[in-house]
C-alpha cells in the first residue's frame, strides 16, 4: 500500500483479487437496552468487501447524520467463504444513536465501495419506522433462563416419577 498525500491511497495485491461488493445489513439494540437508554443503536455491518477502502454515511431521511465508525477489519474467514482461496475480505460497521422518540423516522446506511457496478454512485440499506416491538427478535435473558429451569424441573420429576411408581406398584403386589 502506498499513500499519495492526504487523500490518494494505492493498494496493489498479487493475488488478482477483483473487487467485491459488501453485504450490507442493519441491526438495532434490543428492546430492554432502548427501555434501559431512552435511545437505540442502529449499527450498519458491512462485511465480505475487497478491496479494504470504503466510505460509510448515515442520514435521517435525506439529511446527513452523524455517525460513528469502527476500524476496517480482514474477516477471519474470508477464507471459507470463498471456497479456500486466498482471497482476502474486509469489514466495517459504523452506527448511530437515535432517541427513542425518533424510532418512527426512517434512517439509511449509504456507502460507497468500488465493488458497486458503478462506483460514482452510492448503494444503501435502510430501516423504516421500528418500533420498540421490532427490536426483540431474540428473547430476553430471563425468559430464556426460565424457559430452561421449568425444563430442567420437568426432567426431574419424569425422573422422580419413575423409581416412585416402581417402588408404589411393586409395594401393591406383596
Amino acid at each position: 500500500m502506498k499513500v499519495f498525500g492526504s487523500g490518494t491511497k494505492l493498494i496493489v495485491t498479487n493475488t488478482g483479487q477483483s473487487a467485491q461488493k459488501p453485504k450490507a445489513t442493519i441491526l438495532s439494540s434490543s428492546k430492554e437496552e432502548m427501555e434501559r437508554t431512552g435511545q437505540v443503536v442502529y449499527l450498519c455491518l458491512l462485511e465480505g468487501f475487497f478491496p479494504n477502502v470504503i466510505k460509510v454515511m448515515w442520514q435521517k431521511g435525506s439529511a446527513d447524520v452523524e455517525s460513528e465508525q469502527g476500524e476496517i477489519k480482514e474477516d477471519q474467514n474470508s477464507n471459507k467463504k470463498n471456497d479456500g482461496k486466498n482471497n482476502i475480505l474486509y469489514s466495517v460497521s459504523s452506527w448511530i444513536k437515535v432517541s427513542t422518540s425518533e424510532l418512527n423516522k426512517k434512517f439509511t446506511c449509504r456507502y460507497k465501495h468500488e465493488g458497486i457496478s458503478n462506483p460514482e454512485n452510492w448503494d444503501e440499506i435502510s430501516i423504516d419506522g421500528l418500533t420498540k416491538e421490532d427490536t426483540s427478535i431474540y428473547p430476553s435473558a430471563t425468559t430464556q433462563r426460565a424457559a430452561y429451569l421449568t425444563y430442567l424441573l420437568l426432567i426431574m420429576k419424569s425422573a422422580l416419577y419413575g423409581p416412585i411408581m416402581f417402588f408404589i406398584i411393586y409395594r401393591a403386589r406383596k
